[in-house]
């Protein structure tokens, strides 16, 4: 029983670590992070896999040097089918068709991290995640 949990465990790792390790293509230049648009020159900085009892959640960790505003203002205008979740009026997050969500946060702002800072020169890491 506790191999068959190991192997189930591993085999859902690898299939959802999938999805964060390679990009589908919407079209022409417009790589995707599961349902949203990619920001454009983000760099990837980390993946994780979260098991829970009742559900895993996969997500990745980006980074780019562009400011917080700047970045809220794309996705104000690639959201897509996604809802947005706002604070103070501002962007903080969009969620998805299946358990999805993007968060903006400034480099000094709490969020999730794996153990890879963001450099000196980023000023936005962006949250992509999965509950599955």
């Amino acid at each position: 029983m506790r191999a068959r949990r190991r192997a189930v465990l591993v085999l859902g790792a690898l299939a959802a670590g999938a999805w964060l390790l390679g990009t589908a293509e919407a079209g022409p230049k417009e790589e995707r992070w599961l349902s949203f648009r990619a920001y454009p020159g983000a760099r990837k900085l980390c993946t994780q896999h979260v098991t829970g009892t009742t559900m895993h959640i996969n997500w990745a960790l980006y980074a780019t040097e562009d400011e917080p505003e700047r970045v809220r203002r794309f996705y104000e205008k690639h959201a897509g089918g996604a809802s947005i979740d706002r604070e103070g009026g501002k962007l903080v997050r969009l969620r998805g068709p299946r358990k999805e969500i993007l968060s903006v946060h400034g480099v000094k702002d709490r969020y999730p991290s794996c153990g890879v800072a963001p450099s000196a020169r980023d000023r936005t890491a962006i949250v992509v995640s999965q509950a599955t």
